[in-house]
This record gives C-alpha cells, sequence and structure tokens, in this order.
C-alpha cells in the first residue's frame, strides 16, 4: 500500500509539471525610450517707463491738469499667465524755493493715478501715496495675446495748494506674472 502511494504520489508530480507547461501563456516586453518632459516658460515683457513733465502750456503740471499714458506688457512664454502691478519707491523730490511755504499739500495726495486692467476696465482711482506698495490684479496676460496697453490716467487734484509748486514725483510699477 505504501507502494501504491508512493506511485500515486510520482504521478501527481508527473502530471502537474506537464499541465503547467501546457497552460503557459504569451509575453513580450517592449521599451518606450526617449520620453521627455519639457516645462513651459512665463516670461513677462515690459516697455518703457513714461514721464510728465509738462502741462499744454510747458510750465509744468498743474492742479486740474490730467492726461493718459500707456504702458506695454506681453507675455512671450508658452504658459498663460495673470498680470499683478505694484507701485513701489515713490520718490518726492521738494523744490527748495517754495512759493508759498506755507502750502499743505504733498505732492503724493495731489497726484492721483487711475489704472486700467488687460481689458481696458479702470481697477482703481486712488492716491499715489494710497497706492503704494498695493498689488493691483489687472487681469490675464496670455502669450497670443501679443503686446497689451496698460494705461495709467494721472491727474494733479484740481483742490492742491502751492504746497506742490516746483515739486517732482517718481515711482515704480512693478509688474508681476503668474501662471494662471
Amino acid at each position: 500500500m505504501k507502494a501504491g502511494l508512493i506511485a500515486l504520489f510520482v504521478i501527481g508530480l508527473v502530471a502537474v509539471g506537464v499541465g503547467a507547461q501546457t497552460w503557459a501563456q504569451f509575453s513580450d516586453t517592449e521599451t518606450s525610450s526617449g520620453n521627455t518632459i519639457t516645462a513651459g516658460t512665463l516670461i513677462l515683457d515690459v516697455g518703457d517707463s513714461f514721464s510728465v513733465t509738462t502741462s499744454t502750456d510747458g510750465d509744468g503740471v498743474a492742479p486740474g491738469d490730467s492726461g493718459t499714458k500707456s504702458i506695454t506688457v506681453q507675455n512671450i512664454g508658452s504658459v498663460n499667465g495673470h498680470l499683478y502691478v505694484t507701485i513701489k519707491n515713490v520718490q518726492v523730490t521738494d523744490n527748495p524755493q517754495d512759493v508759498d511755504p506755507a502750502g499743505t499739500w504733498d505732492i503724493r495726495d495731489a497726484v492721483i493715478l487711475t489704472i486700467y486692467d488687460t481689458s481696458g476696465n479702470a481697477v482703481t482711482t486712488d492716491t499715489l501715496r494710497n497706492l503704494e506698495n498695493q498689488q493691483l490684479d489687472l487681469g490675464d496676460l496670455d502669450p497670443d495675446d501679443g503686446q497689451v496697453q496698460i494705461q495709467v490716467g494721472w491727474q494733479i487734484d484740481s483742490n492742491a495748494d502751492n504746497g506742490i509748486q516746483g515739486d517732482s514725483v517718481s515711482f515704480d510699477m512693478e509688474f508681476y506674472l503668474e501662471q494662471s
């Protein structure tokens, strides 16, 4: 009986081995090589700055004067972006020979700016003092948009007094483009 069980066990092992060979499946392995991922670019190009030094009579700006200047911006990268601007580094040069030293106005309070977005809509109108270091949302700026004109309206408050005579103010407009 023991010999019969051993023989049956050997036959079972042979059957399993033969069966495993007949149940084999086809397989294949391929390699996809040379795959790359390239990051796009987000590159902001900003045109020249602007200067306002004279009014229509050529003698410098005065209370009530106004105008509009534009700055060209363009996303020359390949990734869509969202544009912001911050007014920074406001610098005042006081006229040491004020006509009326009793004037109370500071030129930062007399200069009022209106800044427009990439679609030409007014984003804000406020004094230069209040706009300093405020980030303003100017909207989308995509590579397909080409050059876009950002309009900056300016005016000298008509209530400004002699405190601003001969003074000048300069400032930076820092544009920031973020992936959208």
